[in-house]
């Protein structure tokens, strides 16, 4: 399958918390410029902004790619280390700033590319050994079930895209995820974004899929709901 169509091969997630005083000028950035910015270099398929569902000023940013090259690609990295003056004044807003690269390991669900209202993301240290796709795939779509989600994905850290030394990053000072694994879904479901009797069963199945996989830990599930979203394909923006 076409990624551009599907789940991408490639992923770069970026949480930020902003301080309220700065959260317009950061949001007319982002939609504005950065976002558009990164859409136009080769292999960026989708680029998407979510807000905490906890923490008003703790937002997630992420973008799809066709491939995890492009998250070392030339292109991107002259990106990187040419930031415009209003890149460089929005990163410097950015607190507890964490940045990783990830490959996908396995999918499971819908295929459809719109962005979702509502993802559950957790962060978690993976079992050790080689991977094994066809049993995360399992796992990956009980999960999916339990959780009536819409899609199901599981990556794993890429190093060599997170730890790449650029011109932004020497502005906003990231730090990379102190885990290797992470699980998104997405969902419809918006009880997800302020329920906390919801909240819990997800958290619950979750933690179940941890044990069933062997993950030797995870720092619990977090839940986002969706403010700004974009495609290369079309350019055309969805806001929440």
């Amino acid at each position: 399958m076409n990624a551009s169509q599907g789940p991408a091969d490639g992923m770069m997630a970026f949480w930020a918390t902003i301080a309220p005083e700065f959260q317009a000028a950061y949001s007319r950035w982002h939609n504005n410029e950065h976002i558009p910015e990164r859409l136009g270099i080769p292999g960026f398929l989708r680029g998407r902004r979510y807000r905490s569902a906890t923490d008003d000023n703790r937002f997630l940013m992420y973008y799809d790619t066709a491939s995890l090259d492009v998250l070392t690609s030339a292109a991107y990295l002259a990106a990187l280390n040419a930031p415009t003056e209003r890149t460089k004044a929005a990163l410097r807003w950015f607190a507890q700033p964490t940045r990783s690269t990830y490959k996908l390991v396995a999918h499971a669900g819908s295929t459809a590319t719109k962005a979702a209202h509502v993802l559950a993301v957790t962060c978690f240290a993976p079992p050790e050994g080689e991977v094994d796709r066809s049993q995360r795939q399992q796992l990956l779509e009980r999960l999916r079930k339990a959780c009536n989600a819409d899609q199901a994905t599981e990556l794993r850290l890429d190093s060599a895209g997170t730890t790449v030394k650029t011109g932004e990053a020497a502005v906003h000072g990231a730090k990379a995820s102190l885990t290797d694994g992470l699980l998104v879904m997405r969902s419809a479901d918006l009880r997800l974004m302020d329920d906390a009797s919801a909240w819990e069963q997800v958290r619950a199945a979750t933690k179940q899929w941890a044990d069933d996989g062997g993950a030797q830990s995870t720092d619990g599930t977090q839940f986002y709901s969706l403010e700004f979203a974009l495609d290369s394909e079309r350019h055309e923006g969805a806001a929440a």
